[in-house]
């Protein structure tokens, strides 16, 4: 199976990404984004004229950000820690040049980075039909009440869409609030740029581990777009519901941005901090797993490059180094990215993407690659191992690593869903 990255073809990103601004231009609903130059000659992308500054280092430059007319908005989900700058008539190349100058006078400011996933980072591999029978959804599942299994699985994606399905897979897991748009962006007969990423990554968790609490958040929208603010907020809320409710949490993010100098994103970076003390107050574990990226080099991505997120690349189905997924001494995990089977939608693929689209049926299953469906498999296996051992997230991390070989710059390889 070919993949290759949109910085392999950079006329094809150029289309790609023309498209969604068009798509977009007239929806107060999706985020507008802008390029924002990197260190490297590159680009990367961030919400249009706004910047996020930790809150205690706002005062020593307030004089400064009065001169660019900034208004502040505190970001209450987030205690309070990360302040919101917006100019909306302000040149967002200008302003992610002062954050750039900032920074490098140690000012913890920077753009609000979008975190992509799907085509903008891998839209030259779309799913594609199964063959053969797809997996039975196990009777087992009956026997425990999933409201409460003593971890929580959440997964912040595009949303999920199960309850229309007649396979008994993903049951429950829809509500009014997380159901995937398909067809949105534009209203056109076909399957968006991300439709289906979600349910294919809540599929692969429920695979693993039926008897978890499975919880779908829905925060990237069907281009696979949402900014790291909103990311963040969604992440806080969702692991404080896990532990008010006395569960573990794990945490599965498959999607991914490169920043413009490879620094840390300020609001991710505040989540993460918060749910760790929190999960300590708690006398619980959260343990967040994250995709690597594919963007085929060393490079950071986060979140999956911060130091407490667990970082998965991927590997090819003989459980060798795929080439097109990042790496580096950051990751940690590394499972078959490419090929993976689970659940998909219903709906007709885009021409745009796809010159030979398919059509998918009600209940449809799917193969699809990429690190943001090997994060989950790890997802799940820690999930299952915390609650058939009855240990914490953190031991099952440990577990899972037992006796799994090192491979330079991919992590520990470990072999979790079954090869197709």
């Amino acid at each position: 199976m070919a993949i290759r990255t949109t910085r392999d073809d950079p006329s094809f990103a150029e289309r790609l990404i023309a498209g969604m601004r068009e798509r977009r231009a007239d929806r107060k609903d999706r985020t507008q984004f802008e390029l924002i130059p990197d260190k490297y000659g590159g680009s990367t992308l961030a919400a249009v004229t706004q910047l996020l500054i930790r809150a205690e280092a706002e005062p020593s430059v307030r004089r400064l950000l009065d001169a660019y007319r900034l208004q502040r908005e505190p970001v209450t989900e987030l205690d309070g820690k990360v302040i919101r700058l917006r100019n909306r008539r302000g040149d967002p190349i200008e302003l992610a040049h002062l954050a750039a100058n900032l920074r490098r006078q140690g000012v913890p400011i920077s753009v609000n980075y979008l975190t992509p996933m799907g085509g903008y980072i891998k839209s030259v591999t779309t799913p594609e039909s199964t063959a053969g029978a797809a997996p039975v959804w196990p009777k087992a599942m009956g026997k425990r009440k999933k409201d409460k299994a003593p971890v929580r699985v959440v997964i912040i994606d595009t949303g999920v869409y199960g309850s229309r399905r007649g396979d008994g897979w993903l049951t429950g897991l829809e509500t009014k609030r997380n159901r995937e748009d398909l067809d949105d962006s534009p209203k056109n007969g076909f399957l968006d740029l991300a439709a289906g990423h979600g349910t294919f990554c809540a599929g692969i968790v429920q695979q693993i581990v039926p008897e978890a609490q499975i919880v779908a958040s829905k925060k990237l929208d069907s281009d696979g777009l949402a900014h790291e603010l909103r990311v963040a907020r969604a992440l806080v809320s969702e692991v404080r519901e896990g532990l008010r409710a006395g569960q573990h949490v794990i945490a599965n993010l498959s999607f991914g941005a490169e920043t413009a100098d490879d620094e840390r994103p300020i609001a991710l970076d505040v989540a993460l901090e918060i749910i760790d003390e929190e999960s300590r107050q708690a006398g619980l574990e959260t343990v967040v797993v994250a995709a690597a990226g594919n963007f085929g080099h060393e490079r950071p991505c986060f979140p999956a490059a911060f130091p407490t997120v667990t970082a998965v690349a991927g590997l090819t189905q003989g459980m060798l180094p795929a080439e097109w997924s990042s790496r580096g001494a950051w990751v940690d995990f590394s499972t078959i990215g490419e090929g993976v089977r689970s659940t998909y939608v219903p709906g007709k693929e885009s021409p745009t993407v796809d010159t030979d689209f398919e059509e998918f049926p009600k209940d449809a299953w799917a193969l699809w690659s990429g690190t943001s469906f090997a994060a989950p498999q790890v997802a799940g296996a820690i999930a299952k191992i915390a609650i058939e051992d009855r240990v914490t997230p953190t031991e099952a991390k440990r577990r899972l690593l037992t006796d799994a070989s090192d491979i330079p710059l991919y992590g520990k390889k470990v072999e979790i869903l079954p090869r197709i």
